[in-house]
């Protein structure tokens, strides 16, 4: 009996690489997008506490000059949150993008796998006839020999 001998094994086995590559790639962009997350809960904490600074030297009264150089940090740090939420935006948008190229790679893979396991279940049909037919043949061959 011959050994089944698969045409696509060297296909899959690209196909297995290019999901493992893109699923690397998935985690990489996904931890990106932790870290700019990360950035803005950074940034909203400082802003928060300045704010609460902002108040403790309203209330003191403070002088004129800190009470201005509070509310100028204030502002730009709300100008930075919002960068950095434009930021997770386009990081967000990059792992959607990602998720679904690995998506079109497991399909692709998995379609060469039917495909894969199509054929050996044909190849071994075959070989179940061949082997049905030479057992028939036998079988006659020693039928005439009794006879």
């Amino acid at each position: 009996m011959a050994k089944y001998q698969s045409h696509l094994e060297a296909l899959i086995k690209v196909r297995t690489y290019r999901e493992e590559v893109v699923y690397r790639e998935l985690l990489e962009q996904e931890n990106l997008l932790t870290l700019e997350k990360t950035a803005l809960h950074d940034l909203i904490e400082s802003t928060n506490a300045a704010v609460d600074r902002l108040s403790q030297y309203q209330k003191k009264g403070g002088s004129p000059t800190e009470i201005q150089t509070h509310y100028d940090f204030i502002k730009s740090q709300g100008l930075q949150i919002k960068t950095q939420e434009e930021k997770i935006a386009l990081q967000d948008e990059a792992v959607e993008r990602k998720r679904l190229e690995l998506n079109e790679v497991v399909q692709e893979k998995k379609i060469v796998e039917k495909l894969e396991a199509r054929q050996k279940a044909a190849y071994v049909e075959k070989l179940k006839k061949q082997e049905t037919f030479l057992l028939d043949e036998i079988a006659s061959q020693r039928k005439m020999r009794t006879t």
